[in-house]
């Protein structure tokens, strides 16, 4: 599988008042919301790690493009089926933004090099973006 760089999107957490809200209109209005410069984009592309963290554990993972050549070649599989009318809300919303908006989550087994890599740089560095609490931070 080949993992890829992208440049990222991300919306500009100041105008952001309540999550659930925003999740949610984000999928309708994200169009007129980048046209009307709601949203920040990095100016090169990268690999990005996302961090949950929880009151018990820390959720470390790599956010990257994919092919869906990946895919359709096996070597990315498929964890259930799922429903018909679920997958067609998002292809309309896909096609209405012309953009993804959600990811796709897909694991793999611990990798050692991966986990320090990751772990190394997390310690070592500052977030440029953090969500603390339900509430937005930059």
């Amino acid at each position: 599988m080949v993992i890829n760089t992208f440049k990222a999107i991300y919306p500009n957490v100041n105008f952001i008042t309540e999550s659930e809200s925003y999740f949610e209109g984000v999928k309708n209005e994200y169009v007129e919301l980048k046209e009307n410069g709601f949203f920040n984009s990095k100016s090169f592309e990268s690999l990005y790690i996302c961090q949950i963290v929880n009151e018990t554990r820390t959720f470390t993972g790599l956010i990257a493009a994919v092919s869906i050549q990946d895919y359709l070649d096996g070597h990315i599989k498929g964890h259930e089926a799922t429903l018909s009318a679920k997958e067609q809300v998002h292809v309309n919303i896909v096609l209405k933004n012309k953009a993804f908006l959600k990811p796709v989550l897909l694991t793999y087994p611990i990798v050692a090099e991966i986990h320090k890599i990751l772990a190394d740089y997390t310690s070592n560095n500052e977030s440029f973006l953090k969500i603390e609490n339900d509430i937005h931070r930059q």
